[in-house]
């Protein structure tokens, strides 16, 4: 999924399992985590990131790819991880 946010001009820096667009500066605050499968999760793209720029969301982080995605929603990454596809 790293590779489709060019189609939306932006660039991701690759962390881990997380393709992450900006930074904040920011020590607390809100975050949502977002679920889907991998079948679903371009059209989650297409809908959710053109909202983000329109009201400038400084930063989020999507799973960089489709395995990623699924080894996070069989908890192959950790408990705490399961369901985020999007933060």
């Amino acid at each position: 999924y790293a590779s489709y946010l060019r189609s939306f001009a932006l660039e991701a820096e690759l962390r881990g399992p997380w393709a992450s667009v900006g930074k904040t500066d920011r020590i607390q605050g809100w975050k949502l985590h977002i679920s889907t499968i991998p079948g679903e999760a371009i059209q989650l793209l297409n809908c959710i990131i053109p909202c983000l720029l329109r009201h400038k969301v400084p930063c989020f982080k999507i799973a960089r790819d489709t395995m990623t995605l699924g080894y996070l929603n069989e908890g192959e990454l950790g408990r705490t991880q399961i369901g985020k596809f999007m933060t």
